[in-house]
């Protein structure tokens, strides 16, 4: 009988080893990795909020927010919730316009990340444009990005990474800005991100560990959908042969 148990614990610890493998094999499968200019620019399938890093004292996340910080719908949301109401205190006691306005389209803003802080001390919140048809969203002409909407998508990326690196930050984790709840088309919108992170890479050397994209997975996509990594992914390769050529 004893032998029995014995051989049974085995197995158990043989399945538990098993499927931790199998866990981390498909993680790996799910993420992207180039090294640019000593930044490693990385993409993961996941919670943007249970993201962990090498520092949590220089690390920090990007929300995807609204002008007013105040929380809401989509990614904003989630790390609001995660984060606690401290977090929500702080964005309030931020400086704003006459409309409620704290963070300006195209901009960004940093705050601590209160019940976060064991994986990263910091959040960056930044405001994307919006081609989303709905009461108080940031444009409301349709769903074609005009030139000003890539130009403030632009900025949204370039002035985080800035107000990041300016607070002592060099690992940072981007969410896909714009193509939730605001409607940007992600096969463009991914362009411009990756694009916009290149070239930040290329002229400050070494201001970033790691520049990372956590992307969501959508699980009620039908079979020949493809899910944002996977756009992303595609999408990297092109940027990469760009940055190569120039």
């Amino acid at each position: 009988m004893s032998q029995l148990k014995t051989n049974f614990k085995g197995l158990l610890t043989l399945l538990i080893l098993l499927n931790i493998f199998i866990n981390n094999l498909h993680a790996a499968q799910q993420s992207s990795s180039v090294n640019f200019n000593g930044t490693n620019i990385t993409l993961v399938d996941g919670d943007i909020t249970k993201q962990k890093f090498n520092n949590p004292a220089s690390a920090a996340i990007v929300n995807a927010a609204n002008v007013t910080l105040l929380g809401g719908g989509g990614i904003s949301g989630v790390i609001h919730r995660a984060a606690g109401p401290g977090l929500n205190e702080e964005c309030a006691k931020l400086k704003a316009d006459d409309q409620g306005v704290r963070c300006p389209i195209g901009h960004a803003r940093i705050t601590g990340s209160h019940n976060l802080k064991e994986h990263f001390a910091h959040i960056v919140h930044t405001v994307g444009p919006s081609l989303a048809d709905y009461p108080g969203s940031a444009f409301r002409n349709g769903t074609v990005p005009s030139a000003e909407h890539k130009i403030l998508l632009e900025n949204a990326y370039e002035n985080s990474l800035k107000v990041a690196h300016k607070a002592g930050v060099n690992e940072i984790a981007f969410p896909s800005i714009s193509t939730g709840i605001f409607a940007y088309p992600i096969e463009q919108a991914s362009k411009i991100a990756l694009t916009q992170i290149f070239k930040y890479v290329k002229h400050n050397p070494g201001a970033f560990k790691e520049i990372r994209f956590v992307l969501f997975h959508d699980r009620n996509k039908d079979e020949d959908e493809l899910q944002d990594i996977t756009i992303y992914k595609n999408v990297l390769k092109q940027v990469i042969h760009e940055m190569e050529i120039q």
